[in-house]
């Protein structure tokens, strides 16, 4: 009788996890799309390069609306059971409630190797190709690799910074590059105007400055020169991941690397790596979540047991953001900033399904 209860929750509880996912990662890819169709009209990008683009993003918008599909499906099947009082017929068949999670669990244990698998294997894989995409559109559309005001990593310790961009003329005004290598001085160079030339860019006279490690620094007029685009990251302009292509071993072994070099420079690498593991863990929270939510909303209405699942998702991620955005600052330790709302969660979640018992 249990594995016969057992199989029939876990196949009810395939359809709406299925329909689930799908719906929110075409929602999801649809935001990419939205901002591509701005790409599109402002700067002339061929629809078919950008169209790639955003299917090159959706092992990322998976692994978002995985956790989402996870709780759905489980909350929509609990409220189904709680309204039709087949949750009462179960316990009065001597099933407890912590036996009813095991489908639930399965489902989400699933869930979170599949979290897992795709910001392993494809989410790096997929962002490694839109580079290079990106990089191919850059060579016909050159100001699409800079962004005004903003810090652009231009690989091997290299960075640029440019007051503002001339998008017709392909013009740099007031650009500033800094060189960063792993052992040595800090070099910055200044000039008041740069163009993009073939497969580069003609860097006119300025400045440079050299950083020294204690502190002081000299200076000097600098002659020019020409610095090659093939290490820009042209994706940036369609919302790129500069961490997206690196998988959990590489941002681990950066993090070491860095912050045995220059301490407190690797948290972006912490963070990224905390903040997969949380995302791909989520699911498995989310599945015994389910339980206690759905089962005490959703006994006069198996809506509103939905509903609060979805609420419950808007301020699960929201609060990740906010809890990211603390930990990129270094505000919080990179650990606590990726799990300690799941953990939270997690113990809500325990005590709802021993209340339930």
């Amino acid at each position: 009788m249990i594995r016969i209860l057992d199989r029939y929750l876990f196949l009810q509880l395939l359809p709406p996890f299925g329909v689930a996912l799908l719906t929110f990662v075409v929602l999801i890819s649809g935001h990419f799309l939205w901002q591509a169709t701005q790409i599109i009209v402002q700067h002339r990008v061929p629809p078919v390069n950008v169209l790639y683009f955003v299917l090159l993003q959706m092992p990322r918008a998976t692994v978002l609306a995985v956790p989402v599909a996870t709780l759905l499906a489980c909350s929509l099947v609990v409220s189904r059971l709680a309204a039709e009082n087949e949750l009462t017929a179960i316990s009065t068949g001597g099933v407890s409630t912590m036996r009813i999670c095991l489908p639930l669990l399965v489902l989400g244990l699933l869930a979170c190797l599949a979290c897992l698998g795709d910001s392993e294997l494809l989410i790096p894989a997929a962002d490694q190709q839109s580079r290079v995409l990106m990089n191919r559109i850059l060579f016909s559309r050159k100001s699409l690799s800079i962004r005004p005001r903003t810090f652009i990593d231009a690989g091997n310790g290299v960075y640029l910074y440019a007051a503002d961009v001339d998008t017709r003329r392909d013009i740099l005004t007031n650009l500033v590059t800094f060189v960063v290598p792993s052992k040595g001085p800090v070099l910055a160079r200044w000039t008041p105007q740069a163009r993009f030339k073939d497969t580069g860019i003609e860097i006119e006279p300025g400045l440079w400055y050299c950083f020294a490690a204690d502190g002081s620094f000299t200076w000097g007029h600098d002659n020019g020169g020409r610095l090659a685009l093939a290490g820009l990251p042209a994706a940036g302009t369609l919302g790129g991941h500069t961490l997206g292509n690196l998988s959990m071993r590489e941002l681990l072994r950066r993090a070491r690397d860095l912050e045995r070099r220059y301490p407190g420079q690797g948290v972006r690498y912490l963070v990224e790596l905390h903040w997969r593991l949380a995302l791909s863990i989520s699911p498995l929270i989310f599945a015994l979540l389910a339980l206690p939510v759905a089962s005490k909303m959703g006994r006069r209405e198996s809506l509103i047991g939905v509903l609060a699942t979805i609420i419950i998702v808007f301020v699960y991620f929201v609060i990740m953001l906010w809890m990211r955005i603390l930990g990129d600052a270094g505000r919080l330790p990179p650990a606590v900033a990726a799990w300690s709302l799941n953990l939270v969660i997690c113990c809500l979640a325990l005590i709802g399904i021993y209340k339930c018992h």
